[in-house]
């Protein structure tokens, strides 16, 4: 095959032109060229899931530990307030908008009921966080919209905030000074976990395509069945398997392996990086915790997208049900899910019933009993008046009144 174009801007562009490798992420694009797959994750399909060798698994349901008397209690028992507090939370965040989701309501609710439970490791969430993207040498802001992140209490300064702020040193020299324990260390400031909204995403979905009038403002009906179709089609078939979560994870995965995941000349240091999401589903009431390892492969595909991986870089995905009611028992069951490193500790073999709460009430004696003590202590009055001028009066007068005290005192 010839062509008119000169040998030397050939060169050119042989020269400034990399060929991807097989199995790279450029490569897989370009065997799908009738596809879109460099889009925002809002719009991935599950062609994209597929492609990054992503496997779904669920998980039994974790229903332990569960009060052994599960009914409503009585109404004369009184409630820990703690579990009023939650049980309202959850109410709210389990109410089904048909009209109109309120995430914000539903993320509040969310936010309290994890602070409460655990209150020294998920106490001080970041609500609204949009998380970047990278793709090679180029960062996509907000890519991914997660409704609340959550972070180790112990993150702050990290090995990866001394990397960025010494720019003196070169990063050959920063990586030989560092170890990689320092970066697999827990106490890193990067979210630990997020909460992504199942409702709102599928509100998103169907309305984040704009139509346009037809003439005079009227009904434009075939672009809006044209959109009503490509919102059908970013639908997942199983709502369990969504692959905007797969988008979440890898974003989730980034911010651990960045300095700055926003700056171009940033310090990458890839790793295998432990990741949890959690999701609502209200028609099923129950919480659904998404966990995997990323690994550090997938990571650097990402990083250099015309690079083969050269070790494994599938990703297995485990989501696992955990039911909402009864609240006794529910930070114990999210415990056992997210693990302690994301919870701190908890009850692994007993189940926190929040009695201490309760201040004790002071016993009454019930009204058939008083009436008795009451008629007990008329009829004494009554034989001290009639037996006043008995020889005996004394001597019988001191018996019955330590039997009687002896009666109130059991009574009290």
């Amino acid at each position: 095959m010839t062509t008119n174009t000169p040998p030397s801007k050939r060169a050119r562009m042989r020269r400034g032109h990399t060929v991807p490798e097989a199995r790279s992420l450029n490569s897989t694009m370009l065997r799908h060229p009738g596809t879109s797959l460099f889009i925002l994750p809002i719009c991935w399909t599950p062609l994209h899931s597929q492609l990054l060798g992503v496997s779904f698994s669920q998980q039994p349901d974790q229903r332990t530990p569960m009060p052994a008397n599960t009914s409503s209690p009585r109404r004369s028992r009184r409630i820990p307030p703690t579990v009023l507090k939650i049980q309202r939370d959850l109410n709210a965040l389990l109410t089904v908008e048909e009209m109109r989701p309120l995430p914000l309501t539903k993320t509040r609710a969310l936010k309290d009921i994890l602070s409460t439970l655990f209150p020294s490791h998920l106490s001080r969430p970041k609500t609204s966080a949009d998380l970047d993207m990278r793709f090679g040498s180029r960062c996509y802001a907000k890519a991914v919209r997660a409704q609340a992140i959550w972070k180790h209490p112990d993150s702050g300064s990290s090995s990866f905030d001394s990397a960025a702020t010494c720019s003196n040193r070169s990063a050959s020299q920063l990586l030989a000074s560092m170890s990689v324990n320092s970066f697999s260390s827990p106490t890193q400031d990067h979210p630990v976990l997020a909460y992504i909204s199942r409702s709102h995403l599928d509100h998103i979905r169907r309305n984040c395509f704009r139509i346009m009038s037809g003439p005079n403002r009227s009904y434009n009906g075939p672009v809006h069945r044209l959109q009503a179709l490509r919102s059908k089609n970013l639908m997942p078939s199983n709502m369990d398997e969504d692959q905007y979560f797969v988008a979440a994870i890898i974003a989730l995965a980034q911010q651990a392996v960045y300095a700055d995941v926003q700056s171009r000349r940033t310090l990458f240091m890839p790793r295998d990086v432990e990741v949890r999401v959690i999701t609502v589903s209200e028609e099923e009431e129950c919480f659904i915790v998404y966990s995997t390892v990323v690994p550090a492969a997938r990571i650097e595909m990402f990083d250099e997208p015309n690079k083969a991986p050269k070790n494994p870089a599938d990703i297995h995905i485990k989501h696992t049900r955990v039911p909402v009611w009864p609240v006794l028992g529910l930070k114990e069951r999210l415990g056992h899910v997210l693990g302690r490193d994301v919870v701190g500790d908890f009850k692994e073999n007993g189940m926190d019933t929040y009695e201490d709460e309760l201040t004790p009430v002071p016993e009454t004696p019930s009204p058939k009993r008083r009436r008795e003590v009451l008629s007990e202590v008329l009829n004494v009055s009554f034989s001290e008046d009639r037996d006043a001028s008995s020889p005996d009066h004394n001597d019988n007068m001191v018996k019955r009144r330590r039997l009687e005290e002896g009666r109130v005192g059991l009574v009290r």
